[in-house]
């Protein structure tokens, strides 16, 4: 129990576990700098006060299905929700729930991390894919993508102008049926 303690403690993402009844029984320092509630502010406290009013029902509802006796077979879900930290602020998060302990008893417990660097990642990327998508499409010259057996993945405008064959008539076609001579070919 000290090693798994110690290990809680030391990890940077938030450590949550809470009884049957949904309040949080441990909080460790990752929560705490998550959720900005210290650990004598959380224990004891509501699971629900970490998420907005709009999720309370679905929560309750799933937290009740695994309150109840619980099989044999262990429980574990990960979720991406928005959560709340005590001075209102809503933000992404995806947890990852277990459920276990004698079936009178149920632990809950989630790993919570904080996944605003993440959707700020993703979404820099996808903007960046929008423009470089935008420029290869408009570019004059020929922009072709072969898969590892020479086949056509990507096919632009200019390369549609260049060698005559619309994008869907190109992708999945391999070079020699598109840009090799057969001349070429045959020697």
């Amino acid at each position: 129990l000290d090693a798994y303690s110690t290990l809680v403690d030391l990890c940077h993402a938030a450590v949550i576990s809470a009884g049957p009844d949904g309040s949080i029984r441990s909080w460790n320092p990752g929560a705490e700098k998550l959720f900005g509630y210290l650990a004598a502010e959380a224990i004891g406290m509501p699971l629900t006060r970490l998420m907005s009013e709009r999720m309370w029902q679905e929560h309750l509802a799933g937290f009740e299905r695994r309150a109840k006796p619980i099989s044999a077979e262990p429980f574990h879900r990960t979720l991406n929700v928005e959560a709340l930290r005590k001075d209102g602020a809503e933000v992404p998060v995806e947890i990852s729930v277990a459920v276990g302990g004698p079936s009178a008893d149920p632990i809950f417990t989630a790993v919570v991390r904080d996944m605003t660097e993440h959707r700020a990642v993703v979404e820099r990327l996808n903007d960046a894919l929008q423009r470089l998508q935008f420029h290869i499409e408009r570019m004059p010259l020929a922009y072709i993508v072969w898969d590892v057996d020479f086949r056509v993945v990507e096919w632009n405008r200019a390369a549609e102008q260049i060698f005559g064959y619309a994008k869907a008539e190109a992708v999945g076609k391999h070079a020699y049926q598109l840009v090799v001579p057969p001349e070429a070919v045959e020697a």
